[in-house]
């Protein structure tokens, strides 16, 4: 029975054995695992923490426009255009060659803030910068008949500024800059849309190849350093965090679930095996004792069955007092020896638990020195990265390797003193400015642009050149005109003037007869009977009826068919009225004249005349009556 209790034992032992090494290989599976992920964190962790820092310290942005940014004296400043756009990560790369060097213009309120902002910039030598006014800045589009011919046209997808996302403030900013900026696929495609809209448009493609308006193209590998593809990294690397977390967190809690599993199944297998062992220790004592008595009663008999006489018998009987005295001699001795059997069990019970105190014990130092060692592989890990990072920084900024960099400069100054002197050398180089990669670019447009307004230039001036000749040959002709007529007029105004005046002398002169386009003309009147040195000596009367013999010796040499006089005759005297309307009846049939006069005497000489009456009050009436009828 003890057998078959031991063998089931033995087998339970077994399964719960394999289900223990099971749970415990779980565990540094699960472990392994949750290190991975945990280092993994950390690295995310640390390029956010950087990637952040970078961002708040302003990107890529050019140490001038940082200055200009972070001044609170400066009034107005919003920010760079390239800070103030939003667009998806597919459109970065055509973003930032659209953009080109006017990712870091800053977008102010006005003028007067970009002046003060200049101001700043020259007291303080940082360079240059370059200002987009919101009050000033005017948008840019696509004409509808060039939009209408590209709409349909294959790869075409959109104008760049419909792909940005912004503030509705900035629409005249973003228009300006991407309102004339044509999006496609490809480069095929882009050549194609070039064709059809006559090279007017600047067109980027997806992958960053650029046709510039006149037909440069521009191509090759591209870095988006703006700020967008920045924030779009670390929107990613943020996503993937809390994925890492909720992950980790997963693990742990399983691998929690899995080590209570462990000390569960660790009990079990502890009773097991103690059940084992009692089992074993009492068949060995039951089979050490059972030996013993067969031993005995086997010797009995064989001495019983030697026995042929009562004699003999009662010899042996005394044979067998005395061996039944012995074996209960050694009854007691079994029965003292098991009691020694039974202290010597508790005692290795006694030990058996303080080694389990001390199995515990070495459990606990082991978890702390996991726990130690994950803190050095974590360290560990916050090293790598940081090694990275500086091997990336060398390659970039300095391009080289670690290597060339460890045998070609050897430090041969105090850390922190180099330390200081790269940082003067890299406010020395920020303070020159970006460089504008686009420059050669730039002087291709601006070449062909100069080369167009040049020839442009040329034809304008040969146009001037033209009309001066032409204005100079109509000079001339004025010149002869006006003097013929001049020469006619003053033969003219002298004859009109001695018939108004009845006698008298009238001449014109001119100011200077070397400039006839520009002098001035005198009038030299004479009325008969006075002898005048200026004319301020001639009455109101005399000087209108002079101008009036004037506009007469003019219309005599250039008749015309409609005149108009408003109140010509108003300073003359009666006398002087009537000389001038029986002049006018020479006008009869010749030119229509109309007269607007206060005169009754003038009336008198019309043909018809009209009146305005208001009979009711804020109702005007016309009045006609033909003299003639």
């Amino acid at each position: 029975i003890l057998e078959e209790q031991e063998k089931d034992e033995q087998n339970e032992l077994d399964k719960e054995n394999s289900k223990y090494e099971a749970k415990i290989n779980q565990i540094n599976e699960t472990t392994k695992i949750l290190d991975s992920k945990n280092k993994e964190l950390i690295d995310v962790g640390y390029k956010i923490k950087t990637l952040t820092n970078y961002i708040e310290q302003g990107g890529g942005i050019s140490i001038n426009v940082k200055k200009v940014l972070s001044n609170p004296t400066l009034r107005g400043m919003h920010n760079t255009i390239s800070n103030l756009i939003e667009v998806e990560e597919e459109y970065l790369t055509a973003l930032t060659v659209a953009l080109g060097g006017a990712k870091d213009y800053i977008v102010v309120d006005n003028p007067d803030n970009a002046k003060a902002a200049i101001r700043y910039l020259k007291d303080n030598n940082l360079g240059r910068v370059t200002f987009y006014p919101l009050s000033v800045i005017k948008p840019r589009f696509i004409d509808n008949e060039s939009l209408l011919m590209i709409k349909n046209s294959d790869g075409f997808i959109s104008t760049m500024d419909k792909i940005a996302t912004y503030d509705n403030k900035y629409e005249n900013i973003v228009k300006n800059r991407l309102g004339s900026v044509i999006l496609v696929d490809n480069i095929d495609n882009a050549n194609r849309i070039r064709n059809l809209t006559n090279s007017k448009y600047m067109i980027v493609t997806l992958t960053g190849e650029v046709i510039n308006v006149g037909g440069s193209i521009t191509g090759g590998k591209i870095k988006t350093n703006m700020v967008i593809s920045e924030r779009h990294e670390l929107q990613r690397l943020s996503g993937l965090k809390n994925k890492l977390t909720e992950e980790i967190n997963s693990l742990e809690q399983k691998l929690d679930i899995l080590k209570e599993d462990s000390k569960k199944y660790q009990s079990t297998l502890f009773e097991i095996e103690r059940k084992c062992v009692t089992l074993k220790e009492e068949k060995n004592s039951k089979l050490a004792s059972y030996n013993n008595i067969n031993d005995n009663y086997s010797k009995t008999c064989e001495e019983l069955s030697s026995l042929e006489n009562i004699d003999s018998i009662k010899n042996s009987e005394d044979k067998v007092m005395e061996k039944y005295y012995e074996v209960l001699a050694k009854k007691e001795e079994i029965e003292k020896r098991s009691k020694q059997e039974i202290s010597l069990k508790e005692k290795i019970e006694s030990n058996i638990e303080e080694l389990e105190a001390g199995y515990r014990l070495s459990s606990s130092n082991i978890r702390n020195l996991e726990a130690e060692l994950k803190k050095c592989e974590i360290s560990n890990s916050k090293s790598s990265v940081r090694m990275d990072t500086l091997l990336n920084e060398l390659s970039e900024t300095y391009q080289m390797t670690f290597e060339k960099a460890k045998a070609n400069y050897i430090l041969e100054i105090d850390e922190s003193e180099a330390r200081s002197l790269v940082n003067k050398c890299k406010r020395a180089i920020d303070s020159i400015g970006p460089v504008n990669v686009l420059a050669i670019d730039e002087y291709e447009r601006v070449s062909t642009r100069y080369d167009f307004l040049s020839k442009q230039n040329s034809d304008l001036e040969n146009a001037l050149k033209e009309l001066l000749n032409i204005i100079s040959e109509l000079d001339e002709v004025m010149k002869a005109e006006f003097l013929r007529m001049f020469k006619q007029v003053q033969v003219e105004f002298n004859k009109v003037f001695k018939e108004l005046f009845n006698g008298g002398e009238a001449k014109l002169e001119l100011t200077d007869s070397n400039n006839l386009l520009e002098c001035g003309v005198n009038i030299i009147v004479t009325p008969p009977g006075k002898k005048l040195s200026s004319i301020n000596l001639l009455s109101g009367g005399e000087k209108s009826l002079t101008a009036i013999s004037l506009l007469f010796a003019i219309l005599n040499i250039k008749s015309i068919p409609f005149c108009l006089f408003d109140e010509v005759e108003a300073a003359l005297d009666e006398a002087n009225v009537d000389r001038f309307g029986s002049y006018l009846k020479k006008y009869n049939n010749k030119t229509q004249l109309i007269i607007i006069t206060h005169k009754k005497k003038t009336m008198e000489y019309a043909n018809t005349l009209y009146g305005i009456t208001m009979q009711e009050s804020g109702v005007s009436k016309l009045v006609s009556v033909r003299l003639v009828d």
